[in-house]
């Protein structure tokens, strides 16, 4: 294995906190998700500025993902890229969400910004795709049927109550001791849920915490905003 493969891999797995942010589609998860680790730590920032991607990022962090994805599991080989100057220099905080048929194979990402926005979108998605407790590594037979969405997300800001949370624009961290959960904003969207059910299953099946946590006050609640997006339908 090449020297900066095995880099890779071990840069990856000390800064990336796996928070089961995503929810699948249509099966409903049960239990803890990873975040209710010991030791888990989310940083904190003051909210900055709303941001935006234009149609050319979008379709350049796709296109790091793919072939970040196509290359690892063919050959555990990181492309190499040449990116633009501009916001995808900067640092950034990104998810990087795999689907077969709609149904969720993986999802990892950063909550806070440490590199620039496309290193954090490629070493997700090698950590999507071999190193989610949920499932196992992705086989490269699947990769013709494996659909990427990306979420590329603001800094967490630390929120006073529940009536601060919009439901589809925001996710939410809940935090409390060494007790952890986050949701990304489209899971309200997909599963439909109302307000306290978000928060409640967040409590329960992220953080490892009661249902009503969040009404808890010594129970820290954060919100962030995401832009969402994904590959083209196949045909």
């Amino acid at each position: 294995m090449r020297k900066s493969t095995i880099l890779l891999l071990a840069t990856t797995a000390t800064i990336f906190i796996n928070l089961s942010a995503c929810k699948d589609r249509k099966t409903a998860e049960t239990g803890p998700g990873p975040a209710s680790q010991p030791g888990a730590k989310i940083e904190t920032q003051k909210i900055t500025p709303s941001f935006e991607l234009t149609d050319k990022d979008k379709q350049i962090l796709l296109e790091i993902a793919r072939k970040t994805l196509d290359s690892w599991i063919r050959d555990r080989k990181v492309p190499e890229f040449t990116v633009p100057e501009g916001i995808l220099r900067k640092d950034g905080a990104a998810f990087v969400t795999l689907r077969e048929h709609g149904e969720l194979r993986g999802c990892i990402g950063h909550l806070v910004a440490r590199e620039p926005l496309w290193m954090c979108v490629r070493d997700m998605a090698v950590s999507a795709s071999t190193q989610d407790p949920r499932f196992p590594p992705v086989r490269p037979e699947e990769l013709s049927i494996i659909d990427l969405e990306v979420s590329v997300l603001t800094p967490p800001e630390q929120i006073k109550s529940p009536a601060e949370i919009e439901l589809g624009r925001h996710g939410v961290i809940v935090r409390k001791g060494f007790n952890s959960g986050v949701f990304l904003p489209q899971v309200a969207t997909e599963t439909g849920w109302d307000k306290d059910t978000f928060l409640a299953q967040l409590c329960a099946q992220k953080a490892g915490l009661p249902p009503d946590c969040y009404k808890d006050p010594e129970v820290t609640l954060l919100r962030f905003e995401a832009i969402v997006f994904a590959e083209p339908d196949k045909p």
